[in-house]
């Protein structure tokens, strides 16, 4: 069974205050992107790199997976006008009856050789993963100007990526999300869960592999990556 990595880079900079997609916003010389290309082609378990980006970065991306050589890139595709379109465009390039597909955004480049093969190992016993991050903050429930109740961080947990699929589980959610018009869940997890495509799980994440979403984001990331 073969391993993919699809890596999602059509999240706009709107929050980040910049005109361009995060993905390509560059850190240090690099594009961001390429910090999680680099993390899933030097693992040895993944064999296979799916790219989907904007439709104005298509020619720019698949120039710099040629000049940097990436051999494990499969394809370089044109994502479509919603996150659950560039997910589903991008899960069905791939043609194996069965396969093991990891779904990453392109604005977490901290992601970790552990995590991709925390992911691959438990995906032995399931059809969906969820990556899952300690909650260090006390929580509150708020309702306007109130404060309602506390909420048990023990029993909450931060999402984030790679979600971790079956081939065959997240196709059938993605279809079954497309016949009954659910696509506005962007979350490929949560579909699995709603339409109880497979058995589910979850894989510990790691609180270093933040989302780039705010400019105080990117002043981080800037210190922590070289």
């Amino acid at each position: 069974m073969k391993n993919y990595a699809l890596i999602l880079a059509g999240g706009s900079g709107q929050r980040m205050q910049e005109e361009i997609p995060k993905a390509f916003i560059e850190i240090n010389g690099k594009y961001l992107i390429e910090y999680s290309i680099e993390k899933f082609s030097e693992h040895p378990d993944i064999h296979h790199i799916i790219l989907v980006v904007p439709k104005d970065y298509l020619s720019l991306s698949k120039d710099l997976v040629k000049s940097l050589q990436y051999a494990k890139i499969q394809q370089v595709i044109k994502g479509g006008d919603s996150r659950f379109n560039s997910s589903r465009i991008g899960v069905n390039t791939i043609q194996d009856q069965e396969a093991k597909i990891l779904i990453h955004d392109a604005a977490r480049p901290f992601l970790s050789h552990k995590i991709i093969s925390d992911c691959l190992s438990k995906l032995e016993h399931f059809d969906g993963l969820n990556l899952l991050s300690p909650v260090s903050d006390t929580l509150v429930e708020i309702d306007r100007d109130r404060i309602i109740k506390n909420i048990d961080r023990e029993k909450t947990r931060l999402v984030q990526t790679p979600q971790a699929f079956k081939l065959s589980c997240i196709k059938k959610a993605q279809q079954k999300a497309l016949l009954e018009d659910t696509i506005n869940i962007t979350d490929d997890f949560n579909l699995v869960l709603k339409y109880r495509c497979g058995e589910c799980s979850w894989v510990e994440g790691s609180r270093l592999n933040f989302k780039i979403t705010y400019p105080v984001d990117l002043e981080l990331a800037r210190l922590l990556l070289h």
